[in-house]
């Protein structure tokens, strides 16, 4: 890779031929992959594309001349909201090294919890601004971009390998004048610099490496970048002189480049897409067109499309459920419901409380990529109420309330809005001072079965000796004493001898087992999951990013209405969930005067000068 990051001709080849081949569309995942000793090691916490590289609504932003403005304040009523104000965002965040800080940052000044976790860097971080862009061009320096959010674990990966290294930040502050964005609080930036690395490598995700000319036009990029040469990429350091010593040398070179990056950008932008149309009678063969596409791509043994990472993809889900209501093909509609349930059964769903992953590192859906984002859950409430509404199988309604039990409990402003999500990392002990992945999640065989004979008395009605509850609770989820993590699975080695609950049979195939009823293994999951909940409760808990994004609480406010609209016995709850939801947004996040829709909001409020209008 360090062969070809930096040389103009190769870039310029590789931009040309994409402009040229790139479909309008695209359908495909696309993720970093690092293969070193036969080994997929992600990289990257990995984006799923399902768009143009082209797509018109980067228009605006053709000319390149974004807003240089900061997050701008709107204040918000707070009371009694976990981790929701501005001093106690940063004292838990950017304060975790606490008051006597050998290095603090301008992220300092910001609300966003991802720029806070990096203001005690000894880099010299900016935010997105334009004082940060006129001393590039005031120095003559190229800008590093580093683009990401507060619960990316391979954005701690680099924070903690590179970017807390005083030697790195050296060179980095010798060579570059460096800008930390948050994707979430700055979607605009985030996705025109997306393009371009997927342009360049055919592949992208976070944290987001990009190097610009002082002009804003982008040079080169990648993604997560490792402290020393390994798994077949150059080591962070090594890019950085290299490309510091490039800028030295080549200056003019790299400009061209970045003007023919440019050009080549708006020209695509600028060319006219064509609009497919229909013949009259034509929309019956392409839906069939598009569902043998599906069948070509379902994975028969483990549902869900193409092998690992795998994604819940709920569009698609939803796509083949109108699908199957219009063909009434039952291959379209199973399709759709084994997914769920392997979704369900895998380790991406949290059995110990509800609410799943953002996605699963292996084919099985076995070992998640541990953050849980409010985008999934609420896109997963509605897959899993229509699935429920569509069968009447009490499966389905149970994962979407464990779903609503999960919002609630720990994603909830108490004013009725939902918070963006919750970080993979977290501290294994209250002592501990090195976040690991999955370490909120993960269970040794022996903490499960202390748990159980710690709580004798709550299994009493069940006769049944707690030996035999252990084994039937093990069985069930798949604990092993030795863990049931595979290496290939766990490249930190932080899941050694750990378990991660997954439901490989069914509750028939466990009840046959042991010779007990459904009722009494339902008994047994629920008591013994609710004293794991209890004790998870006193770990330390991951990272909670208290941004309240409105298009997110938007697909929780579907969800919502989804749910109460299967006549469960819960429906007043569902209904005054979304009722006080859809009041939070009307009061928080919609502009009377200007009819428009605020991009985001935190405990105290920011919203950015870009917002969405309210159609």
């Amino acid at each position: 890779m360090l062969n070809n990051i930096l040389h103009p001709s190769w870039i310029r080849k590789v931009i040309a031929k994409t402009v040229a081949q790139v479909p309008v569309t695209t359908t495909s995942k696309q993720f970093i992959t690092i293969t070193a000793a036969g080994a997929s090691r992600r990289t990257s916490c990995t984006v799923s594309v399902k768009r143009s590289l082209f797509e018109s609504g980067c228009e605006k932003y053709s000319s390149f001349a974004y807003s240089s403005q900061s997050a701008q304040t709107r204040k918000m009523s707070d009371k009694g909201a976990p981790q929701s104000t501005a001093e106690t965002t940063k004292s838990s965040v950017a304060g975790a090294i606490g008051d006597a800080a050998k290095h603090t940052n301008r992220l300092i000044n910001e609300k966003s919890p991802y720029l806070l976790q990096h203001a005690h860097n000894p880099v010299d971080w900016y935010p997105w601004c334009e004082e940060a862009i006129e001393r590039a061009r005031m120095e003559n320096k190229l800008i590093f971009l580093s683009v990401g959010y507060s619960t990316c674990h391979w954005c701690h990966v680099m924070e903690h390998e590179s970017f807390e290294n005083e030697n790195v930040a050296k060179i980095m502050n010798k060579n570059f004048i460096n800008i930390k964005v948050d994707r979430e609080e700055r979607p605009d930036i985030d996705k025109i610099y997306m393009q371009f690395v997927l342009m360049l490598n055919g592949s992208g995700g976070w944290p987001m490496s990009v190097w610009l000319t002082p002009d804003l036009a982008p040079i080169t990029a990648g993604t997560y970048f490792p402290p020393n040469d390994r798994w077949g990429m150059p080591a962070f350091t090594t890019v950085l002189k290299t490309i510091a010593s490039k800028w030295q040398s080549d200056q003019e070179e790299l400009k061209q480049t970045g003007k023919h990056v440019i050009s080549a950008i708006q020209k695509s932008l600028s060319e006219k897409s064509t609009t497919a149309t229909f013949e009259p009678g034509s929309a019956e063969a392409k839906l069939h067109e598009a569902v043998n596409i599906f069948k070509r791509r379902y994975d028969q043994e483990y549902g869900g499309f193409g092998m690992q990472p795998k994604f819940p993809e709920v569009a698609r889900i939803n796509f083949l459920f109108h699908a199957y209501i219009i063909t009434k093909d039952a291959d379209v509609l199973d399709m759709a419901l084994q997914t769920l349930q392997h979704i369900g059964h895998g380790g991406i769903h949290d059995h110990v409380f509800g609410g799943f992953a953002r996605y699963s590192v292996d084919r099985v859906w076995h070992v998640p990529h541990f953050e849980k984002m409010l985008y999934d859950q609420g896109q997963l409430l509605t897959a899993y109420a229509n699935a429920y509404k569509l069968t009447n199988d009490q499966a389905y309604l149970q994962y979407a309330d464990g779903i609503f039990r999960y919002l609630m409990k720990d994603l909830r402003h108490p004013d009725g809005g939902f918070f963006a999500g919750e970080d993979a990392d977290s501290l294994p002990t209250a002592d501990a001072r090195v976040k690991v992945e999955g370490a909120f999640y993960a269970w040794t065989w022996s903490e499960v079965k202390q748990a159980v004979h710690a709580n004798a008395a709550l299994y009493a009605d069940l006769k049944l000796e707690l030996e035999r509850i252990f084994e039937i609770y093990t069985h069930h989820y798949d604990l092993r004493q030795t863990g049931n993590v595979e290496p290939n699975s766990d490249p930190h080695g932080h899941l050694t001898a750990k378990n991660i609950h997954i439901v490989r049979g069914s509750k028939a195939e466990t009840c046959a087992k042991f010779d007990i009823t459904e009722e009494q293994l339902q008994r047994v999951l629920d008591i013994t999951n609710e004293v794991l909940h209890k004790i998870r409760d006193q770990r330390p808990r991951p990272h909670l990013d208290t941004k309240i994004i409105c298009a997110w609480n938007g697909l929780v406010l579907s969800g919502l209405s989804k749910l109460a609209n299967c006549r469960s016995a819960k429906r007043a709850e569902y209904v005054k969930a979304a009722e006080e939801l859809y009041k939070f947004l009307h009061k928080h996040l919609y502009d009377e005067e200007r009819k428009v829709l605020l991009r985001s909001c935190y405990g105290l409020g920011t919203d950015d000068s870009t917002l969405e209008s309210a159609s």
